[in-house]
Order: structure tokens, then C-alpha cells, then sequence
């Protein structure tokens, strides 16, 4: 008996236009949709100025706040802050309704090295003439490890 595979190869192609904002999807050369694209420019920065070091992370036993800040015209609706050690979640903050978040240093007084810090961007709205409009995020969770 003889094994065949067989294999199906779809040609997907993604075409971002800075300009427009649009974005393609193409299937074997036919349009599915076209899909307007967000862009919202987060800011993550130590209480000192400095943008925070995601690969090298921040020192769990000299505590400092963050600033969280996103560009206009878009408002956090809702962000939760986790300590988590492991897959355990140990401390939780919470923020709702606003441009910028400085999230406590109190948060650091369970943590230990080797812990990490969770930043949940759970909702983000945009903001025209006070008419709030959802936005769903192709990133909206952050992990900052402590050592």
C-alpha cells in the first residue's frame, strides 16, 4: 500500500497601505475583504523617563512606577495590572477611563525575582467628538519579567 499526502496550498497575500489604512486580504487572487486598520501608538516608561526594557525586564527589588500612555484620539477603558509567578496570578490593580495609567509601585511588594508583570490592555476605545468607538488590539497583552 502506497502513503499519499496530499496538500492544498492557498496564496495568501496581506497589502497594509500606511497611507489609506486599508487592508487586503486576497485568497487565490480574489478580494474577501477590505478592513480599515487602527493605529494607536502605546508608551511604556519607568517613573525616571526611561522606556521600560521588555526583553531584559525591570528589578523586582528596587520598585519604580510605570506610565502607560496611548496616543490620540484613544482612551483605556479598562487595564489590569497581575503580578504573576509562574501561571499564579498574585496581586491584581485595576484602571478604567484614561489616556494615561501610572501603575503603582505598590504591586512590587509580593514580588520576587523570576516573577513577571502582566499589562491586560482589556479594552481600548477611540475617541471622536465624545463618541467612543471599540478597538480590538492585535497585541493586548504585555508581560514585563523582574529579576
Amino acid at each position: 500500500m502506497k502513503n499519499i499526502a496530499v496538500a492544498v496550498i492557498l496564496f495568501c497575500s496581506v497589502l497594509a497601505l500606511s497611507s489609506g489604512m486599508l487592508k487586503q486580504k486576497t485568497v487565490s487572487g480574489k478580494l474577501l475583504d477590505t478592513v480599515t486598520v487602527n493605529v494607536c501608538k502605546l508608551r511604556f516608561k519607568t517613573s525616571a523617563g526611561r522606556p521600560v526594557d521588555f526583553k531584559m525586564g525591570l528589578n523586582s527589588a528596587s520598585p519604580i512606577d510605570i506610565l502607560v500612555s496611548i496616543g490620540e484620539p484613544y482612551i483605556f477603558k479598562r487595564i489590569d495590572v497581575i503580578l504573576v509567578r509562574g501561571k499564579r496570578p498574585v496581586s491584581l490593580m485595576s484602571y478604567a477611563d484614561q489616556k494615561e495609567v501610572v501603575i503603582d509601585k505598590s504591586i512590587f511588594t509580593n514580588a520576587q525575582p523570576g516573577d513577571r508583570l502582566c499589562i491586560d490592555l482589556g479594552q481600548v476605545e477611540k475617541d471622536i467628538d465624545g463618541v467612543r468607538t471599540p478597538v480590538e488590539l492585535d497585541v493586548p497583552v504585555f508581560n514585563i519579567p523582574l529579576y
